[in-house]
């Protein structure tokens, strides 16, 4: 069975790095006058890097495919399709919320937050859809949920928040998803599970970030589209003064860097602890930005950039 663990429990923490950086050192150029002196030279030299760039991109599909681009919104839509009788689907809604498609097998059709209920010290994760159990588990802090999303077990306060649904009477089935409605309460429990549980994101069905809907700039993402949630490649950092940050990897192993953002609604206290500096692992995490910083960071759990 999954942890009963009410602590956040995914990062590390110590002290930042030093050393010295190679890469970072400042190499004399060359003279003009030896410049002036190789012209023919230098076309060549610049011809051959536009060629190469052009393979590049090429080869890469460009910066939508195989590499990590621009902040942009996650692409989604209001109408989704009905998986199979007896199956779920993990989508992304029009504003980029990841949310399932559960087809039950009474035939009837429900659409359920990914977004767990339980988010210690202010930062949340999504949960999976374990098929052999029929229910969606926070694989990250243990709570469970049935297939209509109410609560079974775990620390999360209630269940996980519901969809209005319209049959659009296509063919093949596709559902039309309304307004947002309340969870239910811990007290009104959902159906006891049996079968194995799943133990990990490779057992479960999750939600997966291609990478031409990531980025690796907390900073850009800061000041993306309002009201959309973006995928960010990164570190969250929190440091003496508390303040939360989200960094790339590399801003976030030696300092407080360009790329990082300030983020909103997280107690850093609570993550520090006894310590003088939080790190968490770098990871994917869904946010959203309020034009300046970026609010209700979320751990994507196995929804590593395929």
């Amino acid at each position: 069975m999954p942890r009963l663990d009410d602590a956040f429990s995914f990062g590390s923490s110590g002290s930042p790095g030093s050393g010295h950086d190679p890469s970072r050192e400042v190499r004399p150029a060359a003279s003009r006058s030896a410049l002036r002196e190789r012209p023919a030279l230098i076309a060549l030299i610049a011809l051959g890097v536009v060629v190469l760039a052009v393979v590049a991109v090429t080869e890469l599909g460009g910066p939508g495919e195989g590499s990590i681009g621009d902040a942009a919104p996650i692409a989604g839509s209001q109408q989704v399709r009905v998986p199979a009788l007896g199956d779920a689907a993990a989508v992304f809604l029009a504003d980029g919320r990841p949310v399932f498609i559960v087809h039950h097998e009474d035939g009837t059709v429900s659409v359920v937050d990914a977004f767990s209920t339980h988010t210690p010290f202010g930062v949340g994760t999504l949960v999976g859809w374990c098929a052999a159990t029929r229910t969606f588990d926070d694989l990250q802090h243990g709570s469970t949920f049935d297939e209509h999303g109410r609560y079974i077990l775990g620390p999360a306060p209630s269940g996980l928040v519901t969809f209005e649904t319209t049959d659009l009477g296509t063919t093949p089935a596709t559902e039309q998803v309304g307004a947002r409605q309340l969870p239910a309460p811990r007290t009104e429990l959902g159906t006891p599970f049996s079968g194995p549980p799943c133990m990990s994101p490779a057992e479960a069905i999750v939600h997966r970030i291609g990478r031409g809907q990531l980025t690796d700039s907390p900073a850009a993402a800061a000041g993306g589209t309002l009201g959309r949630w973006m995928a960010v490649a990164g570190v969250l950092v929190v440091t003496p003064d508390d303040a939360a940050r989200l960094c790339s990897s590399g801003d976030a192993t030696i300092t407080i860097g360009p790329s990082c953002a300030l983020v909103s609604g997280v107690d850093g206290s609570g993550l520090l602890g006894a310590e003088t500096t939080y790190r968490s692992d770098p990871s994917i995490w869904l946010v959203r930005t309020d034009g300046t910083e970026l609010t209700e960071p979320t751990l994507v759990t196995g929804g590593e950039a395929g």
